[in-house]
């Protein structure tokens, strides 16, 4: 198999897992290709998708014009004066980061009162077989060399209690490799 067709089906297994949760008003950071868009279609009004890369942001634009999307490099950049969100997903994203604090000063405001921060992430195991997979040509070794730290349940738990926000369901998936916090204010 090639490294497309284990990150599509990762991909997939991210958004059945985040699913249930979904509702309101989505901000999704770290949006890439918007493969959020393409499998729940949500509300064009009640979406807005957050991407650094250039190139990306403007297919998005080419290709789901009734959305809006926001150019914002989340490690440096402050986001934008936006509504506030029911719904913050992370997916994939924090594992690149390599200011997370500055990433979740920019989060907290961006949550309504009830609002929700999905996040998924590879844990410590999952990075480990990540970096093997990636020398083997499994998974995409450009991705690789673009994360900057791993979490597990309690590292990650500490981090966004320090920021006002609690984890209030945990799971992980894909053998132990993965995992998915939702989070609310604390």
């Amino acid at each position: 198999m090639a490294a497309g067709v284990f990150t599509t089906l990762l991909e997939q297994k991210r958004l059945r897992l985040v699913a249930p949760w979904i509702r309101g008003r989505i901000l999704d950071l770290g949006c890439g290709y918007a493969p959020f868009i393409r499998h729940y279609c949500p509300n064009p009004d009640r979406y807005i998708g957050v991407e650094k890369n250039p190139v990306v942001y403007e297919w998005l634009l080419t290709h789901f014009p009734a959305y809006t999307f926001v150019l914002c490099n989340l490690d440096v950049d402050p986001l934008p004066d936006i509504p506030k969100s029911d719904v913050v997903l992370s997916l994939a994203l924090v594992e690149h980061l390599t200011d997370i604090h500055h990433f979740m000063n920019q989060v907290t405001p961006m949550l309504s009162d009830s609002g929700q921060l999905v996040v998924t992430t590879p844990t410590p195991l999952g990075g480990a077989v990540h970096s093997i997979g990636s020398k083997l040509g499994i998974f995409s070794s450009e991705a690789h060399k673009d994360h900057s730290a791993f979490y597990n349940r309690a590292s990650f738990s500490d981090l966004v209690r320090a920021h006002g926000i609690q984890v209030a369901s945990y799971q992980s998936f894909q053998w132990g490799l993965n995992q998915l916090f939702l989070c609310c204010r604390a």
